[in-house]
């Protein structure tokens, strides 16, 4: 080897969409229906206020009425990936009476997006959460719709979607009037499999170094993996910058207990041990070297960082 120093920079970086942050995703059609006007269709855009509301009429009405609004919203199935470890709904309510509170309830609904009038609104479906709203507004409310977001990737419903109402809509003339507005439902997806990676080290491969040694350590690799589905970790190597010549073969070795293997360039990877793949949380820790046998011909000086790259996905 023509080679005075090589500096071998270790670097992690998490390259799957299953280790990557929450996903939001917007509504894409809400609306709100009222049965003061059952045939009548009020979409809504994403910032507007959605309606969450009870008005009764006191006497002389030989009987008492009330009248209701309920919001509903939409959320796109093309952008809800093919496995959710966690989903929550996020309502920022911007006002409510009474101002110290009103309690709301959102519940599940199969409803497509298109048009809804109170006299052709779905089925309520399950309650996915009850909230006092107030009474510091304006305020961002969170509801578990796990449930819901899996019973759609499992296919006993066809979309996701809930009506936002206040939790009791009954009462006579002397209810006093309840209602709460919201803004911007947003839907928050956080991935089923979650990759925690740390450790490395660089390391100055000099002269006198190989004189002695094969091999260059480049610490230890940690791996914490915390699933919902059954899964299978992978990994593989990238180097910056490109090496020429070309290395003469793949220089990452990795070991979990004592016995090596050799980790392939990307895009190509191989599957990493130790991992039951249960869901759950594990961690393991791998010894990361690299073989000098294997970087070829080097010139004096030549610089490289290698980038350990670890994912998972569901099997």
């Amino acid at each position: 080897m023509k080679v005075s120093r090589i500096l071998l920079a270790g670097l992690i970086v998490l390259s799957s969409w299953m280790a990557l942050a929450s996903i939001e995703v917007k509504s894409d059609r809400d609306a709100y229906v009222t049965s003061l006007m059952p045939g009548r269709y009020f979409p809504l855009d994403f910032d507007e206020p959605h309606p969450v509301r009870k008005i009764c009429l006191p006497p002389p009405w030989p009987t008492p009425k009330c009248y209701l609004w309920r919001s509903y919203i939409h959320f796109p199935a093309d952008e809800i990936p093919k496995c959710v470890g966690r989903a929550t709904l996020l309502l920022e309510f911007t006002e409510a009476f009474p101002p110290w509170g009103v309690r709301v309830q959102v519940r599940e609904v199969d409803w497509d997006g298109s048009y809804i009038t109170w006299d052709t609104q779905p089925p309520l479906g399950p309650a996915r959460g009850t909230q006092v709203v107030g009474p510091q507004l304006p305020r961002v409310y969170k509801f578990d719709v796990t449930e819901t977001v899996q019973r759609f990737l499992r296919g006993a419903i066809s979309n996701v979607s809930f009506a936002v109402k206040l939790a009791s809509e009954g009462g006579g003339w002397w209810i006093r009037p309840e209602w709460a507005y919201f803004v911007k439902p947003i839907l928050v997806l956080d991935p089923c499999i979650e990759v925690e990676v740390k450790g490395l080290s660089d390391f100055d491969v000099t002269q006198e170094f190989l004189a002695g040694h094969r091999y260059a350590p480049l610490g230890e690799l940690h791996v914490t993996v915390k699933a919902s589905v059954p899964y299978e970790v992978r990994v593989c190597y990238e180097v910056s910058p490109t090496p020429f010549p070309p290395f003469s073969a793949d220089p990452v070795d990795m070991a979990y207990t004592w016995v090596w293997f050799t980790v392939p360039s990307c895009p190509g990877y191989t599957r990493l041990p130790g991992f039951s793949g249960v869901p759950g949380t594990e961690s393991c820790t791998y010894r990361v070297r690299v073989d000098l046998a294997d970087l070829g011909d080097r010139a004096a000086g030549e610089s490289f960082s290698i980038t350990i790259k670890v994912w998972a996905v569901p099997r």
